[in-house]
Order: structure tokens, then C-alpha cells, then sequence
């Protein structure tokens, strides 16, 4: 065993750790990004993890940084400590290892997981511009990008465009032109230069895909937009004969991959903008105007953080969503549910989530971990909460709990589910009165209102409200951070929601308003250009209208059974349209006007006055914004009613309420009624 450099004495002990293929590729990644080999830095984060104070939360955080690593860093394709090893082995005259052809099959398996995950990143979006960073000479890549893929998804593959227009196309000419001599072709600049002065990055490798919605390109119109994607990073500049090396392949109907050198024909280095993605970017955006395309919302930075290659592959084997997206549901659902930090280690113990609390030696808490329950001898995959959103940080969650530590002694009313459809009455004012801080917050609450409310929603509309809640949590986040006080009552209705199971008409109730709160919440967004937030507001509010559908249809029906003569219904009909002229068409037309008939019958019978909520400026105008009326002038009518009942049966308890005994003879302790 030989001695380490600068050590006093020999090490004793020593251990063998395996990995995966995607392990070993995320390690070798961090290894080369920490300067150091692969075997060096599994040792030295073995040994310091077992000396952190807490080694579970030091894995847990060693091993997000080691995913984060192998998703910035674009070496995956690069395995060559095992590579040297074996080409060490034969030149001493030895024969090749046992497992050559495993490594060989590993090295060809971590290149197509590159190029899957730049696909897969891109999926679903609109022309989008994906660079990778590619270490070694071209031939591995071009291998790839004219194979079959890893399930056989490359079809026809060839070339649309290159640098020069007559390089060797293997693809359509397999007789005349090889992989080989593509790849010769394209490293001709860097090889000419002296090993000293070729670069660590030698390609940039750019899937470029259509979203499924746009029209199929031809192979002229990609090879359009792979020279001025090319033009704008200063690649190869239009005219410039000693420009850059470069072919654009086409191997699938919506995406092509440019692979482009870094070292230019005369042998400099070309002129790339410092931000080039950005640059290009912004020019696939002005192609998209071009072409007609779809246009992509531009980000601004407050998304969750996608799923790394190794979870999106799992997610695919399995069939399931990500880990880490089911995670940041799971998560954001229990803090609804909590008060303390107890509360919420509990309930995602309830959901089969596991949650790893670090403290410091004075009790704070220094760190808190998610992971999956594991099955079948796993280990857990921990992760922590800024790595599944920016609101489920540390001090995000602490800061959350904190304002809501009252909520098991405050408010208790007697059904949170009205109470809060009363309370997002108001919220489409409070958004125009207040700051954006103060909005932001409001916004927030609002959302986890939505996820106490999938929790203990009735089942008919349960999952789309599910779906709608997911949907929001986009919508909640800005630049603008929520502060956890201006929307304080909301979340502590939210708290109370998650253990008060609804009825199908109070469920309808909140629906109908998370509507109208939702409609409000869009229109902030669009003055605020939030394009990402508006979008994501737009795609809850189309669950949302389904979720009230399917929950609303049992007590409509409930409803409707008791109506009235007709002659009373067309009493009504006749009022609508002389209080409500502007709307009154669109009440007396829609299908649930029966049910509305029936209402405002009962309501009157009851001593309630539905002109209070008709005639009124404020009514009026809410009636004439909203999109269906008629299910919030109903449910408001059946709120006062509950109301109004629930003032007859306490003032009926007071009552009845015993007299205390005052020992006086011949008087009864109870009052006769």
C-alpha cells in the first residue's frame, strides 16, 4: 500500500464503496469541480460528514450538493479516471480488464443521459435554447446524436445545416461518409492547436426543440434558426469563413442539436458574450415572433427548482411524479395543517414523509431535511427545502411557523369553511388599497388556503381542487417575499379548514369564492406583468371552476327539488330583471336559475331581504365582474340563511341554559318555557 504524500504514516483501514451509473457520474462531475479525483473527494466528504455534529443532516446536505453539482456541471460525459487506469494497464503489456466493456457501456450510458436531460429539460416548452458544455473531442456526441438512442427515439437523423454546407452527413450517406470522419472534421481546430493551449471546454452542445402545440419545421427553417442562434453567440458570425466549426443534426420531428467548437479555424478563441444564454435566449424569443410560434413566458427567477437527470429518469421508470415535486406538495400541504414545528414533523410522518431536524447545541434549529418514507432496504433521499421552492427554505418555514404559533388557542368558528368564503369577499380590495407587500402576502395565504382546503374538501371535487392547488403555488411567489403578517387571517383559517371536513355546500361556498379571488389575483398579476405568476393563475382558476362543478351539483340538485309554483318563479324572474338589468339575462338563462328561484323563495320566507344584496353599488358591481352570478348571489343568500339559523339555535340554547340555585324554598332552578 503506498504512503500519501505528506502524511506522518500509513492509513490501516480502507473500504470499497460501489455506486451507480448516475452516482458515479454526479461524483465524477463533483470531483472535477473540486479539483480533485474522484476517490479523494469520497473521502474526504466521508470523513467530514462523520465529524459534523449531526452526520445525518451532513449527508443529507452533501448529498444536495453533490446533486446540484452534477446538474450545473456538464462533465458527465467524462469518465476517465477509469479510462486511464485501463489504458495504463495495457501499455505495461497487460490484457484488458473483465469489466472494459461495462465501463465502456457506462461511459456510452452517462453520454445519452446528457443529451436526454437537455431534451427532457426543454420538453413542453417553446423553441428553447439548452447549452452543454462538452469536455472531450466530437466524436462521442456525433456517435450519439447519429445512433438509435437509448429507446430507439432517433429517426432519420441528419444533417439540416454545418459550417461550410458540405460536411460528411452519415446519416443520409452512411456508404460514403462516417461518424469518424464528421468528427474529424470538426476537431481539426482544436487539434492543431498545441495540447497546452486546447481548451478544458471544447464544444457547446445545443438541443433546440418546438413545443408539442407548434407546427412541424422544415429541415431549411431549423437550419434558419440554427445560424441565427449561432450568429448571435458569435459562433460563427455571418461571413466569417474562419469561424467556428459547427453542424446542426436533426434526428426527431421538434428539435435539432448544434454542436459548435470553441476554438475558431484560424486558431483564437471565439468572441462569446459573457451571458450567452441569455443572448440567446432573447434571440430565440424574436424567432418565435418570426416563425409564429408559440411564445414562452420569460422567467424571473422565483420557480422551484426542476428535477435533476436522476430524479426525472426515476420519475419516468416508475411512472410517478418526481420525488422532489411530490415532496414540495407533501410539504407545503403540512404547513397548512401546522402550528408548530411538532405539528408539522408529525403530519408528513402521516404522509410518509420523513423529516430530519438538525439542532445546535443551544436547541435552535440549524436545518431541517425532507425524504420519501423508504421501501425495500432504500436509503431515504433527503432534501432540503430551498431545494424543493424558495418558500420552504429554513427561515422561510421558521418564519411561517412563528406567526402562527396562536393558532391552536385563537379563533375557533364554528365553520371555518363559511368564514373563510366571507373573508375572500374582501381580498379583491385588499389587493388594489395595499402595498405590493402586503398584496404579496395576502397572495400567499390565499394559496395555502387552497391547500388546507384539498385536504378536507368534499371527494366529488377533491382532486381537481388538488390540482388547482398545485397549479396556484406558482402564482404565490414573487420578488416581492410574503411577510406572514398581512395574511395571517387566512392562514389561520387555512389551520382550522385542514381539521373541519366540509359539506358539499360550504365547499361549493369557498369554491365560488376562490373564484372570484382567483379572478381578482389574475388581473394583479397582469398589471404587474407577472407573466409566469398569470399563467399559473389562469391554469387554477380552469381546475378550480371544474372542482366547484362537480362539488356544487349535489346540493343544487338538493336545492332544486323544493322549488316553487312557477307563478313564484317567474316573480322572481320579473324582479332580477328590474333590479339587475344589465345581468339580468345571464341569471334568468343559466341552467342553475332554478336553483337561485328556490333561494330567493326561502330567503324571503325567512325574513331576509335579497334586494340588501342586489341593490347596493358594491353588489351590483360584483355581480356585473364575476363570471357566474348566479352561483354567488345563491350561496350568499344561503350563507345568510345559515347565518341567521345559527343565531336562532344560540339564542334557543341561552334559553335554555340552567339557573344557578339560589337555596331559595318553593323556586324552581330551571326557567319553565
Amino acid at each position: 500500500m503506498r504512503r500519501r504524500k505528506r502524511e506522518p504514516e500509513q492509513r490501516q483501514h480502507r473500504t470499497h464503496p460501489r455506486f451507480s451509473d448516475a452516482e458515479w457520474a454526479a461524483l465524477t462531475a463533483a470531483a472535477k469541480a473540486n479539483h480533485c479525483k474522484p476517490g479523494t473527494f469520497t473521502a474526504l466528504a466521508t470523513v467530514l460528514a462523520a465529524g459534523h455534529d449531526d452526520p445525518r443532516a451532513a449527508v443529507a446536505d452533501f448529498r444536495t450538493g453533490i446533486q446540484r453539482l452534477g446538474e450545473a456541471t456538464t462533465a458527465l460525459s467524462r469518465i476517465g479516471n477509469l479510462l486511464n487506469q485501463e489504458t495504463r494497464h495495457l501499455h505495461q503489456g497487460g490484457g484488458l480488464f473483465h469489466a472494459h466493456e461495462r465501463l465502456l457501456a457506462r461511459l456510452e450510458e452517462a453520454i445519452d443521459t446528457v443529451e436526454d436531460t437537455a431534451v427532457a429539460a426543454a420538453a413542453g416548452t417553446d423553441v428553447i435554447v439548452k447549452p452543454i458544455q462538452v469536455r472531450d473531442f466530437a466524436y462521442k456526441t456525433v456517435r450519439y446524436l447519429f445512433g438509435p438512442g437509448r429507446h430507439n427515439e432517433h429517426t432519420d437523423p441528419h444533417l439540416v445545416a454545418s459550417w461550410n454546407d458540405y460536411a460528411p452527413d452519415p446519416g443520409r450517406h452512411p456508404q460514403r461518409h462516417t461518424i469518424g470522419q464528421l468528427a474529424a472534421r470538426l476537431d481539426i481546430p482544436i487539434k492543431a492547436l498545441p495540447k497546452h493551449l486546447r481548451p478544458e471546454v471544447k464544444y457547446l452542445h445545443i438541443p433546440v426543440r418546438a413545443a408539442p402545440g407548434d407546427r412541424h419545421l422544415t429541415d431549411d427553417e431549423w437550419a434558419h434558426i440554427a445560424r441565427r442562434i449561432l450568429h448571435t453567440a458569435r459562433l460563427a458570425p455571418e461571413g466569417d469563413d474562419q469561424a467556428c466549426r459547427w453542424i446542426a443534426v436533426r434526428h426527431a420531428e421538434d428539435h435539432i442539436h448544434l454542436l459548435a467548437t470553441l476554438v475558431r479555424q484560424d486558431g483564437r478563441t471565439p468572441d462569446v458574450p459573457r451571458k450567452y444564454i441569455q443572448v440567446m435566449r432573447r434571440e430565440v424569443d424574436r424567432i418565435e415572433a418570426d416563425l409564429g410560434l408559440r411564445r414562452l413566458n420569460p422567467g424571473d427567477g422565483t420557480a422551484a427548482k426542476r428535477p435533476g437527470h436522476r430524479e426525472h429518469f426515476k420519475a419516468h421508470r416508475t411512472g410517478r411524479m418526481a420525488d422532489s415535486a411530490r415532496l414540495r406538495t407533501t410539504v407545503r400541504r403540512a404547513l397548512a395543517a401546522s402550528a408548530t414545528i411538532e405539528e408539522l414533523v408529525t403530519h408528513l410522518a402521516n404522509h410518509g414523509v420523513l423529516a430530519n431536524v438538525a439542532r445546535k447545541p443551544s436547541g435552535d434549529i440549524r436545518g431541517i431535511t425532507f425524504a420519501h418514507q423508504p421501501t425495500d432496504g432504500e436509503q431515504p433521499i433527503w432534501y432540503s427545502g430551498s431545494r424543493l421552492a424558495p418558500d420552504l427554505s429554513l427561515p422561510k418555514i421558521l418564519g411561517r411557523l412563528a406567526a402562527a404559533e396562536h393558532f391552536p388557542t385563537g379563533f375557533r368558528p364554528d365553520d371555518p369553511w363559511r368564514h373563510a368564503a366571507r373573508t375572500l369577499r374582501t381580498l379583491p380590495d385588499l389587493l388594489d388599497q395595499e402595498d405590493e407587500q402586503a398584496a404579496a402576502d395576502h397572495i400567499h395565504a390565499f394559496g395555502a388556503l387552497l391547500d388546507a382546503a384539498a385536504q378536507t374538501a368534499p371527494t366529488p371535487g377533491r382532486a381537481e381542487l388538488r390540482q388547482a392547488a398545485a397549479a396556484f403555488e406558482r402564482a404565490t411567489r414573487t420578488h416581492k417575499e410574503a411577510n406572514y403578517q398581512a395574511g395571517r387571517a387566512l392562514r389561520e383559517l387555512a389551520y382550522q379548514i385542514t381539521r373541519t371536513p366540509a359539506t358539499g355546500e360550504t365547499g361549493a361556498w369557498l369554491l365560488c369564492a376562490a373564484i372570484a379571488a382567483v379572478i381578482a389575483i389574475t388581473r394583479w398579476h397582469h398589471a404587474r406583468h407577472h407573466q409566469q405568476q398569470e399563467a399559473a393563475a389562469r391554469q387554477a382558476l380552469t381546475h378550480l371552476r371544474a372542482a366547484y362543478q362537480h362539488t356544487a351539483a349535489a346540493p343544487l340538485a338538493a336545492i332544486t327539488a323544493h322549488a316553487p309554483h312557477p307563478r313564484i318563479t317567474a316573480y322572481w324572474e320579473t324582479r332580477i330583471h328590474t333590479l339587475l338589468p344589465e345581468t339580468a339575462d345571464r341569471i334568468t338563462t343559466d341552467p342553475t336559475w332554478p336553483a337561485l328561484a328556490t333561494t330567493l323563495h326561502h330567503a324571503h320566507l325567512a325574513g331576509i331581504s335579497p334586494e340588501s344584496l342586489i341593490t347596493t353599488d358594491d353588489a351590483a358591481k360584483e355581480l356585473t365582474n364575476t363570471d357566474n352570478p348566479v352561483a354567488l348571489l345563491l350561496w350568499r343568500l344561503r350563507d345568510q340563511q345559515a347565518e341567521q339559523q345559527h343565531a336562532r339555535n344560540t339564542a334557543a340554547r341561552s334559553v335554555r341554559r340552567p339557573v344557578p340555585n339560589l337555596g331559595l324554598s318553593g323556586v324552581s332552578n330551571r326557567r319553565r318555557i
